[in-house]
């Protein structure tokens, strides 16, 4: 098997109304598994990304700490 270094995962955490969720869809369920199993047999590094811009209804205090600057 090819040995990859890093693996990079998009997960959705938006439900709803609810800006983040800590109930992942079966779908990103499914992608976290499958990386976290690749990682384990190719000992990649994973990054899990996630995005709140696609969120409805966003308050003017959510879009401030989505344009927060990562450290």
């Amino acid at each position: 098997m090819q040995r990859f270094q890093k693996i990079l995962v998009g997960v959705d955490l938006c439900d709803g109304g609810r800006l983040i969720s800590d109930n992942l869809s079966a779908t990103c369920r499914t992608a976290v598994d499958k990386a976290l199993w690749l990682a384990s047999q190719t000992s990649a590094e994973v990054t899990f990304f996630t995005s709140l811009l696609p969120c409805f209804d966003l308050t003017p205090a959510t879009w401030q700490l989505a344009e927060l600057k990562n450290y």
